[in-house]
């Protein structure tokens, strides 16, 4: 089976950012020393690798809970994805940035 391109690391910190927005404290980071900033591309042609690194699924369950979109309209999405899968013509991708810094 096909690995989702990018560290393992970046793959839950990028996981965990996304679904645990954090504001910055523009203070905070005037002192922030050592800082490190780094750009992850990640890439999948396979759905349930897809599925199981950028939530989907669980993006679609969000946006029927906050009131986004309704259960058909996501549910189709899905199929529509899954069926490019079946096909050879599902392509997923995310970006993010990793940053990290220490407060003296």
């Amino acid at each position: 089976m096909e690995k989702f391109g990018g560290s393992a690391g970046a793959r839950h910190s990028l996981h965990a950012q996304l679904h645990h927005r954090q504001s910055i404290n523009p203070r905070t980071c005037e002192r922030v020393q050592d800082r490190v900033a780094e750009s992850v591309i990640a890439h999948s042609t396979i759905f349930a690798v897809a599925d199981a690194v950028i939530g989907l699924r669980e993006a679609v369950d969000e946006g029927v809970h906050d009131g986004l979109i309704d259960r058909g309209a996501g549910d189709r999405w899905l199929d529509g994805l899954r069926a490019a899968d079946k096909n050879g013509r599902f392509f997923a991708a995310l970006t993010g940035f990793v940053v990290a810094g220490r407060t003296p």
